[in-house]
C-alpha cells in the first residue's frame, strides 16, 4: 500500500525516531526524521509535510519552537505531541497523546489524523 501523506517526526532519541519511522513506512507513509529543531527547519523549507509528530524527548522550549516553525512553514500542518510529561508543550498542538504505548496505537493515531 502506498500513501502520499508525508509525516515528519522530531525528537532527540535516534532509536525512537527510527522505530517510529519504520512502523509508519511499513504502513505506506512517507516519513522523515530530525534530531533537532534546526535540522527540522532545514527539511521543512524544502519538503512540505501533512503531519508533524513531536517526541516526548524534546524539551518544552524545543517543542514550542518546533510548533512555531512548522506552522510558519505550513499553516495546515497537523501537529501531534507525544508526551509522558504532565505539562507538555500544547500551545499550537492539534493533538496531545500521553503514553504512546504500542506500535498499533501509533498507526491507529496516524490513520485517524490522516484518513
Amino acid at each position: 500500500m502506498s500513501n502520499s501523506r508525508a509525516i515528519f517526526i522530531v525528537g532527540r532519541d535516534q532509536i525512537l525516531l527510527e522505530t517510529r519511522k519504520q512502523i509508519l513506512e511499513k504502513a505506506g507513509y512517507s516519513v522523515a526524521t530530525a534530531c533537532s529543531t534546526m535540522e527540522m527547519d532545514e527539511i521543512l523549507q524544502d519538503h512540505p509535510v501533512d503531519l508533524l509528530m513531536l517526541c516526548h524527548t524534546l524539551h518544552s522550549g524545543q517543542c514550542n519552537e518546533a510548533v512555531t516553525s512548522a506552522k510558519q512553514a505550513n499553516s495546515k500542518v497537523i501537529i501531534v505531541v507525544l508526551t509522558a510529561a504532565s505539562r507538555p508543550c500544547v500551545e499550537g498542538a492539534d493533538i496531545v497523546v500521553h503514553q504512546m504505548s504500542t506500535p498499533q496505537r501509533l498507526l491507529d493515531l496516524v490513520r485517524e489524523v490522516l484518513p
